[in-house]
């Protein structure tokens, strides 16, 4: 069998960079700097002797390679092609060991999380990545859950001893909007129930990304994102109708005391 790369052992890196990485603008920036590229539905795949390096379209890097990645470079290169949408202010990356044993089980180390590899061919690589890609996806949601929790859970004590809690309509509306980010993310991106549709063609490459998914608890902990998110909407949707009625009390009682005004104006007159 065909193998991608000379490294059979080193490490996968995987870095969120972005919301999104444009691959359609990167492949064509590829191919006309006359590099072996692949096309995948959801990842755009450059390989060389020395590394292979998978670009997500949910904006992760995943490098395969002996030595670490220059995720400067390549972030570089994205930017000149004008391929990154949303970049992050803090890059969430994650680095796991691999090892090509062949003529034994796939199998990933509970103590150590080193994935042993019996077959070392692109589309193997490929479906490791995307799972791979999925369990980074939710370690970065998780984090960006947990800081909204943060900022949320004064909320609860605060209603319960004043009946009311006031924030700026402004700041619940973003929060608002950071929860409807990370729901649109959970529901549409790679997250997403299905597998890739490539991943059915070959059982081996449908136990590899099982494997993976599966060692990484991603569906499970999806669903628990998936209700925190649910808890967190609802408590910013209330500051946001808490907010809105506080300002249409308040317009209210400009309109009364307008009222007021005008009839003493028209009673002052009266009496010149």
């Amino acid at each position: 069998m065909q193998q991608v790369f000379a490294q059979h052992t080193g490490k996968i890196t995987l870095s969120k960079q972005s919301a999104h990485f444009s691959l359609r603008r990167l492949q064509r920036h590829f191919k006309q700097n006359g590099r072996n590229i692949v096309r995948y539905p959801d990842l755009l795949v450059d390989v060389t002797p020395e590394q292979l390096v998978a670009y997500s379209s949910s904006g992760i890097i995943v490098h395969w390679g002996e030595e670490s990645p220059q995720i400067d470079a390549l972030m570089s290169e994205l930017a000149e092609c004008d391929a990154v949408e949303d970049a992050l202010n803090e890059p969430y990356i994650a680095s796991y060991e691999y090892l090509f044993e062949p003529g034994v089980p796939a199998v990933i180390d509970e103590v150590t999380d080193v994935i042993s590899i019996p077959v070392f061919d692109l589309n193997s690589l490929v479906a490791l990545s995307s799972a791979y890609v999925k369990s980074v996806q939710i370690d970065y949601n998780e984090l960006v859950v947990d800081r909204l929790v943060e900022e949320l859970k004064f909320v609860p004590s605060v209603l319960a001893k004043r009946g009311v809690v006031r924030m700026k309509g402004k700041k619940a509306g973003k929060l608002l909007g950071k929860i409807l980010v990370v729901q649109h993310t959970l529901s549409t991106s790679l997250l997403a129930k299905d597998y890739p549709e490539y991943v059915w063609q070959n059982p081996d490459h449908v136990a590899f990304y099982k494997m993976v998914v599966g060692f990484f608890d991603v569906q499970e902990r999806w669903e628990v994102l998936r209700e925190k998110l649910e808890i967190l909407h609802s408590t910013a949707e209330l500051l946001r109708s808490d907010k809105e009625s506080s300002t249409m009390l308040f317009l209210e009682w400009i309109i009364v005391l307008l009222f007021i005004l005008d009839i003493a104006v028209y009673l002052f007159e009266g009496w010149l």
